[in-house]
């Protein structure tokens, strides 16, 4: 970049701050003034904004007293019942959080196991008792004892993990997670609509731009793994900066 470049840089720069700063100091000293030259539909998004914000925050917190009530009644398991694949279900909280456990002999290594249901242990109890059947037709019956043990121990965890899950999905059933899960989305995706709404509206003043800064800052509010997932955040951002650049280029002296 060339000095002149650079000279012109700084100036744009400073063109833009005093812009914003001139139009944020008109909006200060006449609100009233400057939002009754707003466009009336941004001005009532506006005003359902803090409403839709609100409604968010207690479907969510409805949630966590939910977990906090109901999860210390679900029983812990026995571990044995630990099985990947087929029928096995996630260790998990009752609104579906993995739980990560200690299964290894270094206590610092964790990870979400899965956990048999009553059908696995009953589908291996059988496949085991098959095995042991082959091998009894054998000459030399090699390996039928040890089928035949492994298949009790299967169909010894057979009712423990019928008793687990039974009580894990009643209290999970019990608690009204679901519903409430289903209504902190239902009110998640409201507030996206009118943060979204509100951002592509092109406002006339600096109070508009206040009103999307006001929305932006709503949305930062939302739990961390929906904001690094929306979609429309990149978008946001440049009709924020398009925004400000309006209307400092307005306001600039």
């Amino acid at each position: 970049m060339t000095d002149i470049q650079s000279t012109n840089t700084a100036v744009s720069r400073r063109n833009l701050l005093l812009g914003i700063a001139a139009a944020s100091t008109a909006v200060a000293a006449t609100p009233a003034a400057a939002a009754s030259d707003e466009i009336p539909e941004l001005i009532q998004m506006a005003d359902a904004l803090p409403g839709l914000a609100k409604a968010y925050t207690d479907a969510c917190e409805e949630v966590e007293w939910i977990i906090a009530e109901w999860q210390p009644q679900v029983p812990t398991p026995d571990f044995d019942l630990v099985r990947y694949g087929g029928t096995t279900r996630r260790y998990q909280t009752i609104d579906g959080r993995g739980i990560p456990v200690a299964l290894y002999r270094n206590p610092d290594i964790k990870d979400v196991p899965s956990l048999g249901t009553a059908e696995t242990f009953e589908a291996s109890f059988q496949e085991r008792m098959r095995e042991a059947e082959r091998k009894a037709k054998t000459p030399s019956q090699r390996g039928m004892q040890r089928a035949l043990e492994y298949a009790e121990n299967e169909r010894a965890r057979i009712e423990p993990a019928r008793a687990y899950w039974t009580e894990f999905d009643r209290v999970k059933a019990a608690s009204g997670i679901e519903a409430a899960q289903a209504k902190a989305k239902a009110a998640r995706e409201a507030l996206h609509t009118a943060v979204a709404d509100i951002m592509a509206v092109e406002e006339r003043t600096m109070a508009g731009v206040v009103i999307k800064a006001q929305a932006l800052a709503e949305w930062s509010k939302v739990d961390l793994a929906f904001k690094a997932f929306n979609a429309d955040a990149p978008k946001w951002s440049d009709q924020m900066s398009a925004s400000i650049i309006r209307q400092a280029g307005g306001a600039a002296v």
